[in-house]
């Protein structure tokens, strides 16, 4: 190679190694969130590792900022059309409950936030432990009796063959637990939802593969939020 071509090629590669290296360097700024956006996500209340080794923070990282952000996008995408006043998650909802004309993925993608909403606020790290006295342990004991009694309760009503919502519920300062397809919610069941454990593959699939019972089983103990519970059992 002649001399003036060496020049040429080590030119070449110092320009590329210069623009990989600018590249490398760069932080590109996250999309910035539309003004007009009318709903958006609760904060996440942990850190995306903060339920390992029950929750990884693949998962958490993946369910949040993936699955809930789209629906969170999509229902904003939708809802520029309708009135000022359906500005809650609750307000679409029972507005489709109650036959107002709206596209069906409206609702869908309203319940899908809502629920999502419920399911991060029901989690905590190192949780699991119930209150030790008060008016909502007294009503866990009259319904369950035990902890583990309310865990299989929980467990059976996630056996359904489709993807869905495990829900404690009260009504008349009565707990149960209830079920709901994967995009219905109990917000206007017969009982006020309390907590909800999502068992949609994409909330374990990365962490149990097809072993719904141990993630659910693992939540229940481990990672369950009961002051959600007691707070919304209370109000």
């Amino acid at each position: 190679m002649s001399r003036k071509s060496t020049r040429r090629v080590f030119i070449r590669d110092a320009a590329r190694g210069a623009v990989a290296g600018l590249l490398a360097s760069t932080v590109f700024p996250a999309k910035p969130a539309a003004q007009t956006d009318r709903f958006s996500r609760v904060p996440l209340p942990f850190t995306t590792g903060a339920l390992e080794p029950f929750i990884s923070e693949r998962t958490v990282s993946f369910h949040y900022d993936k699955h809930h952000m789209a629906y969170v996008d999509d229902l904003n995408s939708r809802v520029k059309h309708l009135e000022p006043n359906l500005n809650t998650l609750e307000a679409v909802i029972k507005a489709k409950k109650d036959s107002i004309l709206m596209d069906e993925t409206i609702e869908r993608m309203a319940v899908l936030d809502w629920n999502h909403n419920l399911y991060w606020q029901s989690l905590m790290p190192a949780g699991g432990t119930l209150p030790q006295k008060g008016a909502f342990l007294q009503a866990f004991d009259a319904a369950f009796g035990t902890k583990d009694a309310f865990i299989k309760k929980m467990a059976e009503a996630a056996s359904m063959p489709e993807t869905g919502w495990v829900w404690l519920v009260s009504a008349g300062g009565k707990l149960s637990v209830t079920r709901t397809g994967y995009n219905e919610t109990a917000l206007h069941g017969a009982g006020k939802p309390l907590i909800v454990i999502d068992v949609w593959e994409h909330a374990y699939y990365l962490d149990y593969q097809n072993r719904r019972d141990d993630y659910l089983d693992a939540v229940c103990r481990k990672c369950l939020n009961w002051s959600t519970a007691e707070k919304n059992f209370s109000a």
